[in-house]
């Protein structure tokens, strides 16, 4: 049986604990010490760890990060902080995945939006209902299907910062380099240090249920593609060894036999 225990000013049982279990999604560079005291998961170059949303009476989230000694204070052990929350958060804390338009038309009051330019991929905010931390929905089992779903396919994911995600469908046109110079490039300019995730792009692969590195995946259709004529040229070969060969030619070979 798990313990109680006292944060703050509170005394909270693991059973209550499992419902305020949320994950969080932080870049691993600049983080490693921390990490090493905590549960995580390694995702690429970022990690997920696991907080609890003590809910704070001013409406504003209070929160803590689940470290060893909250692991020995409720008798657990990080496996099963890691399966409460995945299973938990979805519902405590849902995910939200709407357009850009969509989100900016709700932070201006309504006023509407103008979508992206015809032939040109909608934009996709991805978070938590609260926008605090919600990056970590990455994490959450099914949420990258469901987005490609909704998307139509495959897609990139730009880090925003530990609050949010970006997709972006990838229809072909994407350049994987001109995405990571514009993640850099905001990073650099608009996103606080406490708050970026990383300057890297990510892809999930909807057809094979991959994420990685935009990199990785460019690396991966490469071999693809490398492979495909290789392929294409065995079942070739194969074909013109089994072709019907014209009626003399075969003639031919059956007078040869009957002279042996």
């Amino acid at each position: 049986m798990s313990n109680a225990l006292r944060i703050g000013n509170r005394s909270i049982s693991y059973e209550q604990a499992k419902e305020m279990l949320f994950p969080e999604l932080i870049p691993q560079k600049g983080n490693e010490a921390m990490l090493s005291t905590v549960p995580h998961e390694k995702v690429e170059d970022m990690a997920v760890v696991f907080r609890l949303d003590l809910h704070s009476e001013s409406g504003m989230m209070m929160s803590t990060r689940v470290n060893q000694a909250i692991l020995d204070g409720f008798g657990v052990t990080a496996d099963q902080i890691k399966q409460d929350a995945l299973e938990n958060a979805p519902h405590t804390h849902p995910a939200s995945l709407r357009s850009m338009q969509e989100v900016l038309g709700d932070m201006m009051g309504g006023f509407p939006v103008p979508g992206p330019d015809p032939g040109q991929p909608t934009l996709y905010v991805a978070t938590m209902e609260s926008m605090n931390r919600g990056a970590g929905v990455l994490a959450y089992p099914g949420f990258l299907d469901e987005a490609a779903e909704k998307l139509g396919g495959s897609f990139f994911i730009l880090p925003s910062s530990i609050h949010e995600l970006l997709f972006l469908q990838d229809n072909g046109t994407m350049d994987r380099h001109e995405l990571t110079a514009m993640v850099r490039s905001i990073n650099a300019a608009e996103v606080s240090p406490e708050d970026q995730l990383s300057d890297n792009v990510y892809h999930y692969d909807g057809k094979d249920r991959v994420f990685e590195l935009a990199e990785k995946y460019d690396a991966r259709k490469a071999e693809r593609q490398t492979e495909r004529p290789s392929v294409l040229q065995a079942l070739k070969e194969k074909s013109d060894a089994v072709r019907p060969q014209p009626m003399h030619a075969r003639a031919a070979r059956a007078r040869k036999e009957e002279v042996l």
